[in-house]
């Protein structure tokens, strides 16, 4: 699998400053993600400038696992004046989902992270972003598009099966958005070629259309 070990880094970090680099009069936004939120960080921010102050972690947001142990970090003082979020737009899913492929016997084994833990860390997230007064948005976890073998071994169609379990947890919390990113790939043409593969990240144009999903998402929420 084409994989790039530096995208699956996900050594905690806090952002910079924001009031170094925002524009004080327009709102902010947060975006928790993995690796694919890297892939369309350039291109939502581009279009939301002039709109917002838009702002990715620093790092990998990994799994939900990880999210828990982070999410705290990632926000940092939203209390302080100047800190606060007016949306943060989150997802986990991707590093949930892979599971080690045993190619002798062409067995899977056990997810990174069970997909019951899952809903679990999913609500615990929730409680903690919900002190922070933002408009919350879930991010629907995007296909793998066929089944891949190596180190990040992920299996096609499971991530419909953790997207499932989420809306699970989301369905309780109306008030949540829900960006749908999963079904945008499934069933844009910018996306045929890429589904012929097996990497699960995404290039030129396709970094583009995500992007621009990305900020539609946010300025629904800001009206």
């Amino acid at each position: 699998m084409n994989e790039n070990p530096a995208i699956e880094s996900n050594e905690p970090s806090p952002l910079v400053d924001p009031r170094t680099v925002d524009d004080p009069t327009l709102p902010r936004v947060l975006v928790i993600g993995d690796s694919i939120s890297m892939n369309y960080h350039d291109a939502a921010k581009s279009a939301l400038e002039g709109v917002a102050n838009y702002h990715r972690i620093d790092d990998n947001g990994s799994s939900t696992a990880h999210g828990v142990e982070n999410l705290r970090l990632w926000l940092g003082n939203y209390r302080d004046e100047g800190l606060g979020w007016n949306v943060i737009q989150f997802n986990h899913g991707l590093h949930d989902l892979k599971q080690p492929y045993d190619e002798a016997a062409g067995t899977w084994g056990a997810h990174q992270v069970p997909i019951e833990d899952y809903r679990k860390n999913l609500a615990r997230e929730i409680q903690i972003l919900k002190p922070t007064g933002a408009k919350l948005i879930w991010c629907t976890t995007t296909p793998v598009p066929n089944s891949s073998f190596g180190t990040y071994s992920r299996r096609q169609g499971e991530a419909a099966v953790y997207n499932e379990a989420a809306m699970e947890v989301i369905s309780s919390h109306p008030e949540i958005q829900v960006n749908d990113l999963h079904a945008l790939v499934s069933g844009h043409a910018a996306f045929d070629k890429w589904r012929e593969g097996d990497n699960v990240h995404f290039q030129g144009p396709e970094q583009k259309v995500l992007g621009l999903a990305v900020a539609d998402a946010i300025i629904e929420a800001l009206k």
